[in-house]
């Protein structure tokens, strides 16, 4: 049995600053704003025979800690436990289990036009629901001494019932050269994490070249 903990600690600048405050926009000029945010959290990974057995858990500090304000994301607790197994016949799964619990969450007024923004900002940052649940399956196979791989990836969160699937097939034609076929498929409720995407859902043709 091998074990590994990790502790971390996190700040910075949200890449995406948030959309801008809800209501009638003011007379000046006004600019996009990156809020900090603060984190703390772990992770372990433990193996038992084939198995292999991993989580991680982290709090996100933010500048609304008391969802006083629409347009910056509240503090969040979020957590991933997961199992993963290598069976025979260069075959691997991996199933994880996520979880967001939302501190203070403002009440988005769904529906509502005036109130679009601060709904879009809860969908962008994900924090439409106080407690949010899913599970994730990634499914690995390899044929030909490893030259062909098909990679299958997947998502569903219980609430909003929305959830997305990510087939793809990969070859390596030399050892500079591979080709990938695949697609992202996005399913969902309107007002969801991947049931917004829904018109996004796509296919693809890729060659890449390492160098």
């Amino acid at each position: 049995t091998t074990e590994t903990y990790t502790p971390s600690l996190h700040a910075a600048l949200p890449i995406s600053p948030p959309p801008l405050p809800p209501g009638p926009p003011p007379p000046l000029a006004l600019s996009l704003k990156h809020h900090r945010i603060h984190g703390v959290g772990g992770d372990f990974v433990t193996t038992f025979g084939d198995w292999g057995l991993r989580g991680e858990g982290a709090y996100v500090h933010t500048e609304n800690p008391d969802g006083d304000r629409r347009d910056i994301q509240t503090p969040y607790f979020f957590y991933v436990l997961g199992v993963e197994r290598n069976l025979p016949n260069s075959l691997s799964v991996i199933v994880q289990y996520y979880g967001r619990y939302i501190v203070n969450r403002y009440d988005t007024a769904l529906g509502l036009p005036a109130d679009g923004i601060a709904q879009y900002n809860a969908l962008f940052t994900n924090q439409l629901d106080t407690v949010q649940n899913g599970v994730s399956l990634s499914i690995t196979k390899k044929w030909l001494n490893d030259t062909l791989a098909f990679d299958l990836a997947g998502a569903v969160n219980f609430e909003r019932t929305n959830g997305f699937v990510s087939p793809k097939l990969t070859y390596a034609i030399t050892d500079v050269w591979k080709a990938t076929v695949g697609g992202e498929i996005y399913k969902g409720e309107e007002v969801s994490q991947f049931g917004f995407l829904e018109d996004n859902s796509t296919a693809f043709v890729e060659l890449r070249r390492s160098f």
